[in-house]
């Protein structure tokens, strides 16, 4: 009689996976991360008077939290860089 090689799916694990992978994927509006603490680069710079590459480079220096979220602007997707104070 053959043996059997496959190994049984774990559903368990698979259902895990695609909700680790939404959660990873998640889209967010700014004002919920603004009421979180979190500020876009775009902000910042327009308040410091500052370039985007120059606010990035000031947080940079700050070691300020930096995050990349999936914003929705303008009915699209955009990653964008926000900080938060520690």
């Amino acid at each position: 009689m053959r043996k059997k090689t496959k190994q049984p799916v774990d559903v368990a694990n698979i259902k895990n996976a695609w909700q680790e992978f939404f959660n990873q994927n998640k889209t967010y509006e700014k004002e919920e991360l603004r009421d979180k603490g979190w500020i876009d680069v775009y902000e910042i710079a327009e308040n410091l008077k500052l370039s985007i590459g120059g606010a990035t480079h000031r947080m940079k220096k700050l070691k300020i939290d930096k995050k990349i979220f999936s914003v929705v602007s303008d009915n699209s997707v955009r990653q964008i860089i926000f900080y938060r104070l520690k």
